[in-house]
């Protein structure tokens, strides 16, 4: 049986879905599954140890798999390029976006719980804005759901190869980490997109406040874009601190949020990165 599942953007969202290749090897079993994933250049480190998925495509290599013919594509994408090159393959089902007879873009009724509720909403902005402060099922749930099998069985699967056990070492022996120490990672940064960082202030603040009640070992993790933020805490925080760097990859930044027991976030990746490391997790 071959599977098709097109989830390429954003890096969160891409962890948190990772589930899936799992649920589907365990679903048909019985008809032996090979699994493709087709994800973006940058999301593909994010697969590395991820044994249920057979072929990983990035986006730009896609058309070498338009002449298979699956059994079933899953299409967790919203854009036209996505499901116009969902449509354009041959498939027994699709679960997910498409463009329909008239080439615009729709999505299977299996699915409307998810899209429903999306920027493609077959109801609109506003319906599609109601039904998601209305809805109460986790991500994890209404994928499940889709697919029909128990969404409290499977969790997103994240699991570190040698490589990045080696950069824990490292790092825990450079700063003097031990398994005993409260080690609390500090994500309070964001992307582009969406303005929600914790101000540094306020991050300076909690920084200090934490170090003063629990005397915890503190790590300062951000991204290429809070270069000049990550430098203003480290200048104005009274705590020692431990600064993880802005330049980690998707290899670096997996290994070193593992390091902590506990990680406080406001961006969605070290949300979904620390939960499927299974760390106890904060997100504001």
């Amino acid at each position: 049986m071959k599977i098709l599942i097109i989830k390429t953007d954003a890096l969160g969202d891409v962890v948190r879905t990772s589930f899936i290749a799992q649920v589907l090897k365990e679903k048909y079993k019985s008809k032996n599954p090979k699994i493709s994933w087709i994800t973006s250049k940058q999301a593909k480190s994010l697969f590395i140890n991820n044994k249920y998925v057979d072929n990983l495509i990035v986006s730009e290599e896609r058309n070498k798999i338009k002449n298979i013919n699956f059994d079933l594509i899953i299409n967790f994408e919203e854009s036209e390029e996505d499901c116009k090159f969902t449509s354009l393959l041959k498939a027994k089902k699709i679960v997910g976006g498409f463009l329909n007879k008239n080439r615009e873009i729709d999505y299977t009724k299996e699915s409307s719980s998810w899209f429903d509720m999306s920027r493609i909403s077959k109801f609109g902005k506003e319906k599609a804005d109601f039904l998601k402060k209305k809805n109460k099922k986790t991500h994890r749930q209404i994928m499940s759901e889709i697919i029909e099998v128990n969404w409290e069985k499977y969790e997103p699967f994240l699991r570190l190869i040698n490589q990045q056990r080696k950069i824990v070492q490292e790092f825990s022996k450079k700063h003097s980490l031990s398994k005993s120490d409260l080690i609390i990672g500090f994500n309070t940064g964001a992307g582009d997109r969406w303005p929600k960082e914790l101000p540094v202030k306020k991050t300076v603040q909690f920084i200090d406040e934490i170090y003063k009640k629990y005397k915890a070992k503190i790590l300062l993790f951000g991204g290429p874009s809070e270069i000049k933020r990550n430098k203003e805490i480290l200048k104005l925080v009274k705590s020692p601190i431990i600064d993880t760097g802005c330049g980690n990859n998707l290899v670096e930044f997996p290994a070193l949020i593992s390091v902590c027991n506990l990680v406080i976030t406001t961006d969605s990746l070290g949300l979904h990165v620390s939960l499927a490391l299974k760390r106890k997790t904060i997100c504001l």
